[in-house]
């Protein structure tokens, strides 16, 4: 058989150019991936939300208290007085 020598990897035999172009690649990674995600977000196309509309309270068996009941009944309307 062929005998192949054994492949390792020396991390501590890094220069220091290996070391900034790594780093300069996985910079480039992480920026092109979110001005991919922001360009998706801001592309996609949303429903157009609208306004809410008011909805009366249906009437209930408990008796519920009334705006004009609760300003009555606030302290900083006896104190102004």
């Amino acid at each position: 058989m062929l005998s192949l020598p054994p492949i390792t990897l020396r991390l501590r035999g890094w220069k220091l150019i290996d070391r900034v172009a790594l780093a300069f690649l996985l910079l480039c990674a992480i920026a092109l991936g979110a001005a991919a995600g922001l360009l998706f977000v801001y592309e996609s196309d949303l429903p157009k939300s609208t306004p809410w509309k008011p909805i009366a309270p249906t009437s209930s068996p408990k008796s519920t208290p009334t705006m004009a009941s609760l300003s009555a009944a606030s302290p900083c309307s006896a104190a102004s007085s």
